[in-house]
């Protein structure tokens, strides 16, 4: 049972005129009857359960465009199992149509701590050309990719001197 302490019309307040009242009946009625929450997305591997009435069958289009047909002859619920990869899943019946997200498990995008070390190890390359000969004068990669980047910090401090210089100029005029 709810009690709402005001009328569901418009002759006490808008909220019939509002965006939420429409997502409020529904939920309500939903709520009042008791119905079984519909699951609409589910992982990799996990068994999908359907409702099918007895004597039906459904039509499971999967994200690569292959086709499952279900079929039961006694029972409510059947259960699509071959759900192994992840995308939407359109299911199709006689008078419905429904359309499954399957994700990949949240395990996957868990975000541990790892040492600085094997971070580095990972992307440092640990072998390191030496040059040809000691007494050449090659320089090192990294002394090439630093001296490649030298123009760059010029490049950014003439962006910021711009900036500010822009700044005190649009403050001294005015329109």
């Amino acid at each position: 049972m709810l009690l709402f302490t005001f009328a569901l019309d418009t002759s006490w307040n808008n909220l019939p005129r509002q965006g939420v009242y429409v997502p409020l009946v529904h939920e309500t009625l939903g709520y009042l009857a008791a119905r079984e929450p519909i699951k609409s997305s589910y992982t990799v591997g996990e068994p999908v359960r359907l409702h099918l009435p007895a004597g039906n069958a459904l039509r499971v289009a999967g994200p690569t465009g292959d086709e499952t047909i279900l079929t039961s002859a006694i029972e409510d619920a059947v259960y699509y199992r071959a759900a192994d990869r992840p995308g939407y899943y359109t299911v199709r019946g006689f008078q419905t149509q429904e359309v499954l997200a399957v994700n990949v498990s949240p395990a996957e995008s868990e975000l541990v701590f790892l040492a600085s070390d094997r971070i580095g190890s990972a992307l440092v390359p640990e072998t390191r050309p030496k040059p040809a000969a000691p007494d050449a004068p090659a320089a090192s990669s990294t002394d090439r990719e630093e001296k490649s980047q030298r123009l760059w910090w010029w490049i950014l401090l003439a962006v910021i001197l711009l900036g500010l210089g822009e700044t005190l100029l649009a403050n001294r005029t005015y329109r």
